[in-house]
């Protein structure tokens, strides 16, 4: 297992956030946030993906992926400038 100061970060441009948190990136990689899990409830979902279009939207970001799920998504922990998006996720209850 990796350390944080050895994980490879990347970077990409984000297209859209689609399918429940799904982020698109620009060269067609597909990243879902590691350890977030949006709500069932279709009024809590719909402001979980509200929020995370509003962070990462249209926006450069760095990415560091932990693996990938069966659908070949790549699990990746995402940072906006300084904010690291699934912690803020984590701490909005979407964990």
């Amino acid at each position: 297992m990796e350390t944080d100061e050895t994980v490879l970060k990347r970077w990409g441009r984000v297209v859209d956030v689609v399918e429940s948190g799904v982020l698109y990136m620009e060269d067609a990689e597909r990243l879902i946030l590691h350890q977030v899990k949006l709500p069932d409830s279709p009024d809590k979902r719909a402001q979980a993906e509200a929020l995370l279009m509003d962070l990462v939207s249209d926006k450069i970001i760095y990415y560091s992926v932990s693996g990938v799920d069966n659908l070949g998504r790549l699990q990746s922990r995402v940072w906006v400038d300084e904010v690291e998006v699934n912690k803020l996720m984590i701490d909005k209850g979407f964990g």
